[in-house]
């Protein structure tokens, strides 16, 4: 039940910020990650589920909302609030370290109630249509051993597969985080056995070692991919807090570069 995991996921977030005071920098950190997360997860479900139901592709996340309106899964209302979810989550993810926690906080109280009470009605609805895929996601349960016997952390699924939108012939991009240092011809042989226990060929198999990705990478697998494998649900949660911190940074970082390099010229 993809949709409604991801659904719960931004149920959870949600929950997790509005209980969040901002007191110091830890807690203002934490708050935009839970904050960010709980958006992405809806605009993420939102997507997964015009695609399952064969809608429109959207041009941006905004008009989600006014896809799934049109598709009568979403009201005017809700339409709206995705409009504003979109924008937000936007606004969060390019003014990361420039909004305050009075920001936030104004934030949290405008959109997560109603992210809160639209997932749950989503969750309810997607279940009453039978209408959420899980092939994809039951078939990668046979990697969960090989994982765990590897030492493991985390596992991605991310791409056309995570998105959705593959055709049969496409590849499996699946991402790994290990708790120990790898070779290349290790990579190799985990990219074979991985395609054996998918009966697949070994070279529709890309993978992706996420201790030697760099933060724009990693961050992209995060934003766009589900996990397959968790070794510990704390631990992803730091992990996925730690790379959009330092991804933000990075951005941050740069613009001011970049403003300082235009005054120069």
């Amino acid at each position: 039940m993809e949709i409604v995991r991801v659904l719960s996921m931004a149920v959870e977030s949600a929950g997790r910020a509005r209980g969040i005071k901002p007191s110091d920098e830890i807690h203002l950190s934490a708050l935009r990650w839970e904050t960010y997360s709980a958006l992405q997860n809806l605009l993420d479900a939102l997507s997964m589920l015009a695609s399952t139901l064969g809608l429109r592709k959207p041009s941006s996340y905004a008009e989600l909302g006014i896809i799934l309106r049109e598709g009568g899964i979403l009201d005017e209302g809700d339409a709206e609030l995705v409009g504003r979810v979109a924008r937000s989550r936007n606004l969060l993810a390019h003014a990361y370290r420039r909004m305050s926690g009075e920001e936030l906080m104004e934030m949290v109280e405008a959109l997560l109630p109603g992210v809160e009470d639209m997932a749950g009605r989503l969750m309810g609805e997607v279940e009453r249509r039978g209408i959420d895929p899980e092939g994809e996601f039951e078939g990668l349960k046979s990697l969960r051993e090989l994982f765990e016997s590897e030492g493991i952390l985390l596992a991605y699924l991310y791409g056309s597969r995570a998105r959705g939108d593959a055709d049969e012939d496409s590849d499996y991009d699946i991402a790994l985080l290990y708790g120990r240092p790898i070779g290349v011809m290790e990579e190799v042989e985990m990219a074979v056995r991985i395609a054996d226990r998918l009966k697949i060929p070994a070279d529709r198999v890309d993978l992706l070692i996420l201790n030697k990705a760099g933060v724009d990478l990693a961050m992209r697998v995060i934003r766009e991919g589900k996990p397959i494998y968790v070794a510990d649900e704390d631990f992803r949660h730091r992990y996925e807090t730690h790379i959009t911190i330092e991804y933000l940074d990075l951005n941050d970082l740069m613009d001011i570069y970049l403003s300082r390099a235009m005054k120069k010229s």
